[in-house]
């Protein structure tokens, strides 16, 4: 149980202080603290979770995780910091074009991240599951 505590505040604190710097960031190095960061975060946390919290871990970990993107995008829209980071980083010539999303929290974008969040954990869970079962087989 310390374990969910300890993962609700680090999530917090990682959405308070992407918010925070964001003008100062890249956007490689955002999308590495917004997606990347959390799914590996999930997986550390998951695979430390006692099993007595397994099932209640697959759920609460992503989720956790969701709620911290939400108050990230969520705050840097309010303090209109995200449309500042999207004029920096919008960039279009003849030949390349890269856009930013307008909006973190449309449909398409907290679709995206149900999909990596849970997914990824899902994935690992029932990989690990069916690696447990074959070496007990095989035992």
């Amino acid at each position: 149980m310390v374990l969910f505590l300890v993962a609700s505040i680090v999530y917090t604190l990682l959405a308070l202080f992407s918010a925070h710097w964001l003008l100062h960031l890249t956007p490689p190095l955002l999308l590495m603290l917004l997606y990347v960061l959390p799914v590996g975060m999930n997986l550390v946390f998951y695979k430390y979770q006692s099993r007595k919290y397994s099932r209640t871990s697959l759920l609460l970990f992503p989720s956790l995780s969701l709620l911290c993107y939400i108050l990230f995008a969520y705050v840097s829209n309010m303090t209109g910091v995200w449309r500042e980071f999207v004029g920096l980083h919008t960039i279009s010539n003849e030949n390349v074009s890269v856009e930013v999303a307008q909006n973190l929290l449309s449909a398409s974008q907290i679709l995206f991240i149900l999909v990596l969040f849970y997914g990824t954990l899902f994935a690992y869970h029932f990989i690990s599951e069916k690696r447990a079962q074959k070496g007990a087989i095989h035992a």
